[in-house]
């Protein structure tokens, strides 16, 4: 699947083979850090830089619906970031084409980030990496996700059930537009949800820190 997409805010896949009975790939490397690894050691990030980090993931978002797939996985140990500030979506160990079942939260996901749907194992559409993005910029801007607890069960029934925390009572000088944006993505339905990345896109663009 990760061989289909090509473009700069997503990590390039190569080729795909097999050696003397052992099969691997090839992928672009790169050199920087994961969003997890910036997010540990800094905490939450001032808004310019992380508003341009959240459009280059709605950016590699776009491409990989384009190409058929949901991600499946999308937080911020899956977002490297470059030295230049660029941001690539990398590991499509759970990426599945957009009309296949989705799977049990057992066996595929993170649950920190899983949509309701993810988590009850529903079908999926690019919506449920809408919810995953909303996960990533909350912990983005407030430098932790939405709901945490050390039962993965408890996570699950809190995705399923309670309402996310208003980013801005963490964290009072985000943009108010931009508080309503990370909670529109964690709408629980994902009909309220903006229906695609390049809608989240558009609606970042117009946030001024």
């Amino acid at each position: 699947l990760a061989r289909m997409i090509t473009h700069v805010n997503v990590v390039r896949v190569y080729d795909v083979g097999e050696s003397a009975g052992r099969r691997f790939f090839t992928m672009e490397y790169v050199r920087g850090q994961t969003l997890h690894e910036l997010i540990d050691r800094g905490g939450a990030m001032a808004v310019t830089p992380a508003l341009q980090i959240a459009k280059q993931v709605c950016r590699g978002l776009a491409a990989v619906h384009k190409a058929g797939i949901v991600h499946g996985d999308l937080k911020p140990q899956n977002v490297m970031v470059l030295p230049n500030g660029v941001a690539k979506l990398m590991d499509f160990g759970v990426a599945r084409v957009r009309t296949q079942t989705g799977t049990s939260p057992a066996t595929a996901g993170s649950p920190l980030y899983m949509s309701p749907e993810q988590t009850r194992g529903a079908s999926l559409d690019e919506r449920s990496d809408i919810y995953a993005a909303g996960v990533l910029m909350f912990e983005l801007f407030t430098g932790r996700p939405p709901f945490m607890s050390s039962d993965v069960l408890q996570i699950v029934r809190m995705h399923q059930h309670d309402r996310p925390p208003n980013p801005r009572l963490m964290r009072p000088d985000l943009p108010e537009t931009l508080g309503r944006i990370i909670l529109a993505c964690l709408e629980k339905s994902h009909l309220q949800r903006p229906a695609t990345a390049s809608d989240l896109e558009r609606l970042l663009i117009r946030v001024r820190p």
